[in-house]
């Protein structure tokens, strides 16, 4: 079947990671209209940011975040760019979760040495604040994150509240400075 075909799995993620960066090259030239982007609302961002968490790109529904935040309430853009991505997030948490399923009785073994350790013993244990500050701030490594705590077994309250909380913040942050970097007003 063409669908298990290598090559096509490929060439749709490069499609949609061109895909991705296109959109945010074309958000800050201007290219798609800040009005046109605001039309959608709050749900057109949290939609736009949650297609955004699931792929591996960041920043387009930042950039969005920024920019409507000057047509829009900037507290609500920012509570739905956070709760879209949160949402999205999920399916990092849920591939490392799939992922420990699948191993094999030697590789979970390897696994459970590798949980073991003290450092990941303690994050594992004390996950709020490192989840809440790798959500908190735009960085390319918490897809990883998502996917080791899902593969650590972290419970999922205990990795979603600190995530939510901290790309709520900083989403807020963003539609804030994007509010006050484009409306003019101080």
């Amino acid at each position: 079947m063409w669908l298990n075909n290598r090559y096509v799995h490929i060439s749709l993620t490069l499609l949609i990671l061109l895909a991705m960066a296109a959109a945010g090259v074309a958000l800050w030239r201007g290219a798609i209209s800040v009005e046109w982007l605001a039309s959608f609302g709050y749900r057109g961002i949290f939609v736009f940011s949650l297609i955004n968490s699931v792929s591996p790109v960041a920043g387009p529904s930042q950039i969005a975040t920024f920019l409507v935040a000057s047509r829009l309430n900037p507290l609500l853009v920012g509570v739905a760019g956070g709760v879209g991505g949160t949402i999205g997030e999920l399916s990092g948490y849920v591939f490392g979760y799939s992922f420990r399923a699948s191993l094999s009785d030697e590789s979970q073994r390897k696994f459970e040495r590798f949980g073991n350790w003290r450092f990941i013993r303690v994050s594992r244990e004390r996950s709020f604040l490192p989840l809440f500050l790798l959500a908190s701030i735009p960085n390319p490594f918490f897809d990883p994150v998502s996917a080791l705590a899902g593969s650590l077994r972290i419970p999922l309250a205990k990795y979603f509240v600190p995530v939510l909380m901290g790309r709520t913040l900083r989403h807020v942050i963003i539609a804030y400075a994007g509010y006050y970097a484009t409306s003019g007003n101080v």
